[in-house]
């Protein structure tokens, strides 16, 4: 009885990794689009600001029509627009592109741009922790 329910036990382990692994799959293409919907939002915030269509107070309505149209997404406030352009600003550089271009070979063509692969790696925390030391480092 003991090794029937070993390899009963094995048998639902096998099941509940299959499970873990595409779990996993599924939690890493949810966060390259949630990155690649970041970047291309910093794009075109930027663009408009940077062609002087916008400025602060446009920035700021916008995160309030977003919070009036879209009342159930979260993280579209005004400095989290504000740290997506700088995510953008701060990845779509010709030198950050030639230095990771020259690691990797790779890119993803997005509607405004490339993203690199390299940004796929970890989540959003970590690429606007990485985009302030950028910012307060130089």
């Amino acid at each position: 009885m003991n090794n029937e329910n070993q390899l009963v036990n094995a048998e639902f382990q096998q099941v509940c990794t299959i499970i873990d692994v595409h779990t996993a799959r599924a939690l890493a293409r949810v966060n390259e689009e949630h990155l690649i919907t970041c970047w291309e939002i910093g794009s075109y915030i930027s663009q408009r600001i940077q062609n002087g269509k916008w400025g602060d107070k446009i920035v700021r309505d916008l995160a309030d029509y977003i919070k009036q149209q879209r009342p159930t997404y979260r993280g579209y406030g005004r400095s989290n627009l504000y740290n997506m352009v700088r995510f953008y600003e701060t990845y779509s550089s010709n030198q950050f592109v030639q230095s990771v271009n020259g690691q990797l070979g790779e890119f993803v063509q997005s509607a405004n741009g490339q993203l690199p692969e390299v940004l796929k790696l970890t989540t959003w925390i970590c690429y606007f922790i990485i985009v302030f030391c950028v910012v307060m480092l130089g």
